[in-house]
């Protein structure tokens, strides 16, 4: 992104019969960060130093990072395609769905070794949490299919 320049104008009054005076100074704007659409936090399995740990962001602009490193861009019509998703998606329908088991590790493949994710979902109305062990997520869900469908992208092998 480019930064922009914008005129910063101060106008004051000294004295009624002094006249106006006006100063202007240019200024910096820094360019607008991308605005994250989707986060996903990993937690789980064995790491050497504990617990594995793992945050993968879709931004606006298409980015997608795990752990801070830009792993692919999406196209825009991906981008579109997912904030439509985000806007027809009903969230309390998606997390009335339990897991089974017993509360408080119902869903949590942790408590097994294995990992947990959370969705945390930048809507129109602020952020929805999504809890893998909270809520059974319908990974067949077209909202779910589109990002795992965006991550894997990445994942695929190169064509020979």
């Amino acid at each position: 992104m480019v930064a922009t320049r914008r005129r910063r104008c101060s106008v004051g009054l000294l004295l009624p019969l002094l006249g106006l005076s006006i100063g202007c100074v240019q200024q910096s704007v820094p360019p607008l960060e991308p605005r994250v659409l989707v986060t996903i936090d990993g937690r789980g399995g064995r790491c050497v130093q504990g617990v594995c740990t793992s945050r993968t962001l879709i931004r606006d602009d298409g980015t997608v990072l795990r752990d801070g490193v830009r792993l692919t861009t999406a196209s825009q019509a991906e981008v579109t395609h997912l904030e439509q998703l985000i806007a027809a998606t009903d969230f309390v329908a998606v997390r009335a769905v339990r897991p089974r088991g017993t509360p408080p590790f119902a869903g949590c493949q942790s408590a097994v070794d294995g990992s947990d994710v959370t969705y945390r979902i930048t809507t129109r109305a602020g952020v929805e949490e999504v809890d893998g062990c909270a809520t059974a997520i319908d990974f067949q869900a077209p909202l779910f299919e589109l990002i795992d469908a965006l991550i894997a992208s990445v994942a695929a092998p190169p064509a020979a």
